[in-house]
């Protein structure tokens, strides 16, 4: 007997960003971004019939500020198969880029898959929740899931981070203030998917995020194993912090 695909139930809280990478945070200025069309994935009869249980799949997006999927990283997955669903259905999907201060601006979001034999359900997880998140979903064997710095066998090594440029035409301008990035680290020790979690001034967010892009580390590891990890990086911005 065949069985149809299921139905995907979708429920977007999503949080997207503003500047000139990725970046979430509460200001007046910023206008979230939109998902404005979308495809819905499927979980096949076949698949089914081996993971019955259904399965979790968690995707981390960057719409630039065309509302395109310029990048995507997997930071999650019961099984590479519910991963490969989900962003086959996300390559489809159409955007409506964030604004700040009526620019638009590239944006990043966090959209969580479940399937199950009822259909598929998407939903939002914070950046900040991940871990912890993936800890109580996945386990050892076929599956992926993000690391929060406690997980980990030691503090992640830097290869490569130099910090963000500090141009004496802010400073003589009195531009100043903390920049607070959150960023991806995968098995290889590169910084995948910076963005930018608060932030006072639009212009050293930037320098901030163009610096965490150059960024290298030692691949972080769990049990000598090398894993995913989920980091934050406070910046200060001023004559008087030393940039």
């Amino acid at each position: 007997m065949a069985m149809k695909p299921a139905h995907a139930l979708f429920l977007f809280s999503a949080v997207m960003g503003a500047a000139q990478a990725q970046m979430i945070g509460r200001d007046p200025d910023f206008q979230a971004g939109k998902i404005i069309q979308t495809v819905a994935p499927e979980f096949p009869f076949t698949l089914y019939q081996v993971y019955n249980h259904g399965g979790t799949a968690q995707l981390v997006i960057n719409i630039d500020a065309e509302g395109k999927l310029k990048d995507w990283l997997i930071v999650g997955y019961t099984a590479p198969k519910f991963a490969d669903l989900a962003l086959t259905a996300v390559k489809q999907w159409r955007f409506e880029p964030a604004r700040w201060r009526g620019d638009a601006v590239p944006s990043c979001t966090t959209l969580t898959f479940t399937f199950a034999v009822k259909g598929v359900v998407i939903s939002v997880v914070g950046n900040e929740n991940l871990p912890s998140y993936f800890s109580t979903l996945f386990d050892p064997g076929n599956s992926r899931r993000l690391y929060s710095l406690r997980e980990l066998d030691h503090i992640p090594i830097p290869i490569h981070a130099d910090a963000p440029l500090y141009p004496k035409s802010l400073a003589d301008q009195g531009v100043a203030g903390e920049v607070v990035v959150g960023f991806y680290i995968d098995e290889q020790g590169a910084v995948r998917l910076p963005f930018v979690i608060s932030w006072r001034q639009n212009s050293v967010a930037n320098l901030a995020i163009d610096a965490v892009q150059r960024w290298k580390f030692e691949p972080p590891t769990h049990a000598g194993r090398p894993v995913m990890a989920y980091v934050q990086q406070v910046f200060e911005f001023g004559p008087s912090a030393g940039h």
